[in-house]
């Protein structure tokens, strides 16, 4: 089996974006850049595209519709999951209506940050419909990854072939999430979203993969490119689902260099059956001029693109990140 590379650790204490700093520390973190030959196993058994959906929830759960929720505004939950203790910061409409479904919308932050401070950076909730939305902003472990002691997420099944970053925990966990919104609040089903920033842009492809009948559209920005992607027929494991998907990538990111969001870019619009050579450009206010949004044609879901603009870096692009993300989980 071909081995992956990664690159020397990053200490990332200074990465914050211009108009806002987040406390204790700035910015979500990157965690290493990774490439590789082959982020398939060779040894696999061969797994169609489209396999058996997960354990985890999935629209027949039942909600908790009719039934007063546990509290409105934001605080701070836990459960336990695989024998562990995990938090995850919620925030529900000061005005909820325990009769009306609502879209849920998880937030996942990047290496040695927290949910907490990751509402504050993502700022997803000013853009949020009349009726509103639920938030989740889950946290991940401290964990030893190979000599790097650092919070991020386990990022699944094929990861932990082509890396030291892979594990299945973080995807129960958020099936347990999950399965603690459909059993405490009144939510949609099939209007479960995730977006997150560097390693949580991993996850959020990660869910997009393996959690794709749970989740229906996902946003990434900055992510680390695909080696925990089943980009060959004989990965370890495959994708569940369609869901619609959005990289987001900065021409100019310091840490992960345009040619890894280009692979997530490229994973989606293969896994979505997109005509490559198709796409119609987006335009949005605020947009900077080196900003190029295009999206796709002829996708069995959508499948959007950003080169976003130099001045960005590392970080979301400020301008027109959260507008435009929710105006695109609005539109499911």
């Amino acid at each position: 089996m071909r081995s992956i590379l990664a690159f020397a650790v990053l200490t990332l204490l200074g990465a914050c974006t211009p108009d806002l700093a987040p406390p204790e520390g700035g910015a979500p973190d990157a965690g290493d850049p990774i490439t590789r030959e082959d982020a398939g196993a060779p040894d696999a058994a061969s797994l169609e595209g489209d396999g058996a959906a997960p354990p985890g929830p999935d629209a027949s759960f039942p909600s908790a519709c009719g039934q007063a929720p546990p509290r409105t505004g934001q605080w701070l939950e836990t459960l336990v999951s695989d024998g562990v203790e995990r938090r995850f910061y919620v925030s529900v409409p000061a005005d909820y209506d325990a009769a009306h479904p609502y879209p849920v919308v998880f937030g996942l932050h990047g290496r040695d940050y927290d949910g907490m401070r990751m509402r504050d950076y993502l700022a997803l909730e000013a853009e949020a419909p009349v009726g509103g939305m639920v938030f989740v902003y889950p946290d991940a472990l401290t964990r030893d990854w190979d000599g790097l002691r650092a919070a991020g997420w386990q990022n699944g099944p094929v990861a932990s072939v082509t890396s030291v970053y892979g594990g299945e925990d973080d995807l129960r966990f958020i099936d347990a999430v999950v399965a603690w919104t459909r059993a405490h609040l009144c939510t949609d089903p099939a209007r479960y979203f995730a977006t997150g920033q560097s390693w949580g842009g991993d996850f959020s492809n990660v869910l997009g993969c393996f959690r794709g009948t749970t989740f229906r559209a996902t946003a990434s920005v900055a992510a680390n490119g695909d080696y925990y992607l089943p980009t060959r027929d004989d990965a370890v494991a495959a994708c569940v689902g369609q869901p619609a998907a959005w990289a987001l990538h900065g021409i100019d990111d310091p840490y992960f260099g345009l040619d890894l969001g280009e692979r997530v870019r490229d994973f989606w619009v293969r896994r979505n059956g997109c005509d490559a050579g198709a796409t119609v450009p987006l335009v949005f206010d605020g947009a900077m001029p080196d900003d190029t949004c295009v999206e796709y044609v002829g996708c069995a879901a959508t499948v959007r693109w950003c080169a976003y603009n130099a001045a960005s870096g590392h970080q979301v692009p400020r301008a027109f990140y959260a507008r435009e993300v929710m105006a695109f989980f609005r539109g499911f």
